[in-house]
């Protein structure tokens, strides 16, 4: 190749090019089961609210903390 030709001066190297046949592949998804995403959408789901339910206890009890001191600080 002409854009290597210094390079291969330069190393001292012989190179040559080498074609090669491409196969394309053919894209192939699992099929899942409709009941596999319905099951993961409903687990994810009951997930986040649980996270929301324990961010809230966290808050309520942070807060519960604040009142108790009285101290400015602790809001």
């Amino acid at each position: 190749m002409k854009n290597f030709d210094s390079i291969e001066e330069a190393l001292n190297v012989d190179t040559e090019v080498v074609e090669t046949d491409i196969k394309p592949r053919k894209n192939q998804l699992e099929k899942t089961d409709k009941n596999d995403s319905d099951k993961d959408y409903e687990y994810s789901r009951a997930q986040l609210y649980s996270l929301v339910e324990k961010g809230q206890e966290a808050v309520n009890g942070i807060l519960e903390l604040a009142q108790e001191s009285d101290s400015a600080r602790a809001y």
